[in-house]
């Protein structure tokens, strides 16, 4: 049977790379796909590429909306969904024009509700490794996930049946964090194939992850709660809930940090008394080595801020 593909691209400035990222889905040797261009309200000449776009091949379809951010126009792509699985695309991104095809050949023959492929950053070398396909239980699959933090929901397809009640929580910058952790309840077996058919473009590091410390930073410590809840409430093996105490104390250990040095998002150290609580609870001695780590843990706030200007001004001298 061929499969309907219903491939979601929220799409907010990106003139540059719009066409690209289209280009990349009409041109797949897939045929069976609807192309849901959501543009976000953008002020550059993307809306009105998306309806130039949308004139030239019946499978693209154009919604626009006010801007609500990636997890909004996610969400709306999500309600205008009408094939059998979803994919998600960044509009600034592309993937190669065999995805499709390769991936959905695995779904049929093995009767997958999600198959996952690797992804290919600009800014890494090139990947050549051998092509592999496994097939994992919930519980390998997590564990591969948590400890290598693949939580990108654009390296997926999804059988629409399995996530069509779920939404991305809006105005969170870690939502693929959170989104994977609740698919973590609903499915039985997940193909991967270690391919990278999919390209993330970085243009330089002034991207959400990589950019200066914000606000919405702060806002979206809440996620870890989130995603502990629901690692804790759908898996009982000691590896993966190891795996997750290290990747919530590297989380943790991240914003304390920043918090550190941008005191005016923390003025009264609530933020910092709940992650100092969780890098208590999650620190582990035989997988934490990051004198950071151990720092945060044992001492007090005084002297973790002592420690870390004492090591700023080190590697400054250094340099």
């Amino acid at each position: 049977m061929d499969f309907k593909v219903s491939v979601v691209v929220p799409v907010y400035n990106v003139e540059k790379y719009l066409k690209r990222c289209v280009d990349s889905l009409l041109n797949q040797s897939y045929e069976n796909l609807e192309i849901i261009l959501v543009n976000d309200g953008s002020v550059d000449s993307s809306g009105s590429m998306c309806d130039k776009m949308q004139k030239t091949d019946p499978r693209i379809k154009v919604i626009h909306q006010k801007n609500g951010g990636l997890s909004a126009a996610r969400n709306t792509g999500l309600e205008n969904v009408t094939g059998d699985f979803v994919s998600f695309i960044d509009s600034d991104d592309w993937v190669e024009l065999n995805m499709y095809e390769e991936m959905m050949s695995y779904v049929v023959k093995h009767e997958l509700e999600i198959i996952e492929c690797d992804i290919q950053s600009t800014m890494d070398p090139i990947k050549t490794d051998e092509k592999k396909f496994i097939i994992e239980n919930k519980q390998e699959n997590a564990l591969r996930i948590i400890e290598n933090q693949f939580f990108s929901v654009c390296r997926r397809i999804y059988k629409y049946s399995l996530i069509k009640d779920l939404r991305f929580i809006e105005n969170y910058i870690y939502e693929d964090m959170i989104f994977t952790s609740y698919f973590f309840k609903r499915i039985n077996k997940v193909g991967y194939i270690n391919k990278p058919f999919y390209n993330y473009f970085i243009e330089n590091s002034s991207s959400i992850m990589h950019g200066s410390y914000r606000e919405k930073n702060v806002k979206s410590i809440d996620a870890i709660r989130i995603f502990q809840d629901n690692i804790e409430n759908c898996f009982h093996s000691k590896k993966i809930h190891n795996a997750a105490s290290k990747y919530i104390t590297f989380f943790a250990l991240h914003h304390y940090q920043e918090l550190f040095n941008n005191k005016k998002f923390d003025p009264e150290y609530k933020h910092r008394k709940f992650l100092k609580a969780l890098i208590k609870k999650n620190y582990n001695s035989n997988l934490d080595n990051n004198i950071y780590t151990k720092i945060a843990r044992y001492s007090p706030f005084f002297l973790f801020r002592v420690f870390s200007k004492l090591d700023a001004l080190r590697k400054k001298l250094i340099n």
